[in-house]
Parts: C-alpha cells; structure tokens; sequence
C-alpha cells in the first residue's frame, strides 16, 4: 500500500511540474502579447479552512491561512466579449500576501488592461506575474512530492 502511496506523489508531482513548465513557456510568450481594456466584473475574497489565531493578539482579527479569490473580468478582442478568471499564469494566489496584494491593486468595478494570447483570445490574465512575485513555487512543491513519492517507495523497497 506504501508503495502505491508513493507512486502516487510521484504521478501527483510531476504532473504539477509539467503544468508549471506548460505555463512558463506561455509566459514566457505573453512578453509580445497584446493588450485589451477590461471590466472587473467580479472580485471577492473568502477564506479557506479554518481561522488562524494571532499569538497573544485580538480574537476578532484572526484571520484565515489560506483564501479563496473569486474573480470574473469582461473584455473585447476583434469584436468579440470574452470573460476570464485568471488572474496570472498558474494556480490562483490563495496566500494572504498575493491576496491582498491583488485586492490593493483591483477593485469590482474599475477598468483595466488584461493580457490575451493572439493565438487564443480566450486565453487571457490580469497580471503576467503572480502577485508577490514567487513564480516557480509550483515548481518546488512538484518537487517536493516527488522527491516524498521517491523516498516512500525506497524505504517501501528497502524493507522489502
């Protein structure tokens, strides 16, 4: 059962890998793309898991770990209204940080420019970076579970 344990973080892992690796070539492009005027149709933040208590601070500013940001934006290319919810290239900010770095720097409601891929307009992103600027975290924790998945299956077979 260990061993398929393993196997599984392996499978898990690379499979976060090759997505980061997909997503950085394309941001890579995303240098020379266009850019379009867009409506911040939506942008709501709520928390994820239970609230985490500050050491010795005040209970009602306990705040949760992890946040889930809820973002709808509308614009036009060639004629066409397309909407989006991608905030940059890879997973969606959830830490505190990247949050409320986003919620500083958008409201629901303004206009603003977003980037979409000439070859696929519907392929479009708020921000080329992650807000907080930690582009290959992704890419550690890919690692990180293959290189657990790894010394599973190793100790499994040791034992063995």
């Amino acid at each position: 059962m260990a061993i398929v344990v393993g196997l599984g973080f392996v499978a898990a892992g690379l499979v976060v890998v090759r997505n980061h690796l997909i997503m950085r070539r394309k941001r890579q492009r995303a240098d020379g793309w266009p850019t379009a005027e867009a409506r911040i149709a939506k942008l709501r933040r709520s928390g994820m898991g239970t609230k985490v208590r500050t050491i010795g601070g005040d209970p009602k500013d306990d705040e949760y770990g992890k946040y889930f940001v809820d973002l709808e934006y509308t614009y036009t290319v060639g004629g066409e209204s397309r909407s989006s919810s991608r905030v940059s290239f890879g997973s969606d900010p959830i830490v505190k940080q990247e949050v409320v770095l986003l919620f500083e720097q958008y409201a629901e409601g303004e206009t603003t420019r977003v980037y979409y891929d000439p070859q696929d307009p519907e392929f479009a992103v708020l921000m080329l970076d992650r807000p907080g600027g930690k582009p290959n975290s992704a890419l550690w924790m890919g690692v990180i579970a293959i290189l657990a998945g790894c010394t599973v299956v190793a100790a499994q077979l040791l034992r063995s």
